[in-house]
Formats: structure tokens, sequence, C-alpha cells
């Protein structure tokens, strides 16, 4: 099916519901697909999402198959315009602060990082070991990105209205 039909299956299936994130899955090419002609479908498909809900969606892929894309991602400005959710299992389960996930061009960085579960990490529910997923920024980043509100703000220190202590004292009570 061409991009446009995909994205308006994905709108008839949800209604006028806004996810919170469309991730664009590119980890497989099709029998007699070239790299040029599944990016360019990538592109069609990511600029299908972002005029029929607004905003872009996230590229969902790991390493090897990125590289394997060669220039024609690599110089795909417009798909740097979608957050890349990179599968970069290399650094194992829980990686330290001085591990980064694998970034290519058109990106600079990465929004979502899947990390490997390596058969310890568990969630109930699920049979077997899962991957975990981690958004690379802060909680203001994260909102923004999946286009929900600001947090509510801190409060700050509550003030109490006091009464007036000299009208208080007043010995006219139609003084106050």
């Amino acid at each position: 099916a061409s991009a446009q039909a995909q994205v308006d299956n994905l709108w008839d299936a949800i209604g006028d519901t806004m996810p919170l994130m469309i991730a664009l899955d590119f980890e497989y090419l099709a029998k007699g697909v070239t790299p040029a002609q599944a990016v360019a479908n990538l592109r069609d498909e990511a600029a299908a999402v972002e005029k029929k809900f607004g905003r872009p969606g996230d590229i969902y892929t790991y390493p090897w198959f990125a590289q394997s894309m060669g220039t024609a991602l690599s110089s795909c400005d417009e798909l740097g315009r979608c957050g890349l959710w990179m599968a970069d299992l290399s650094k194992g389960e829980y990686p330290d602060d001085s591990a980064s996930p694998f970034v290519l061009k058109p990106w600079t960085s990465v929004k979502f990082w899947q990390t490997s579960g390596n058969n310890s990490s568990k969630v109930p529910g699920i049979q077997g070991a899962v991957d975990h997923d981690v958004f690379m920024g802060t909680e203001a980043e994260l909102r923004a990105h999946l286009g929900l509100p600001s947090a509510a703000p801190t409060m700050g220190p509550l003030i109490y209205a006091l009464p007036d202590l000299d009208a208080a004292n007043d010995t006219d009570p139609d003084a106050a």
C-alpha cells in the first residue's frame, strides 16, 4: 500500500484520537526493494504522518539495518524531523551513564534508546525477558515530544491570608 493509504488506515482505526507517538518501523527490506526506494517510502510515510496528525512520527530501527541503507538514509534530511528510536542492544541491559546509543545522519541524537533485557528483565504479564526503552532527555522534553502539556509547576510556599491585626484590636466594631 502507499504511504498515504497506510496513514489513512491508521487514522480510520483510531479516529481523531491523538496517539502519544506514532512509530514508523524501519527494520526490514522487502525482496527487490533497494535502499533508495525504502528510504523514499519511509520519507513519504513520515510526511503523510506529519500532515495527517500534525507532528512527525518516530523512526524505529537498529544500527546494522540503518547502516545498510547507506547514503540513501544519511542524505535524507527530511527524516531528521522525526525522532530516532534506536534499538541498540550492544551496550547491554543497564548501560552506565557514559554509554550512548548508535546515531547516524540525518539525526544528531537519539530520542528513545532500546537496550537489551538480557534475559533478566521481567514485566508482569509478559513471559520471558523484555527490552528497555529509555527516553534520552528531560521530562519536559518528553512531554513536548509527545505533545503533552507541560507538567504543573511545583507549588511554592503557601501564602495565608492573615486577618488585619490592627483592625482586630480596634474597639469600634464598625471600623474594620
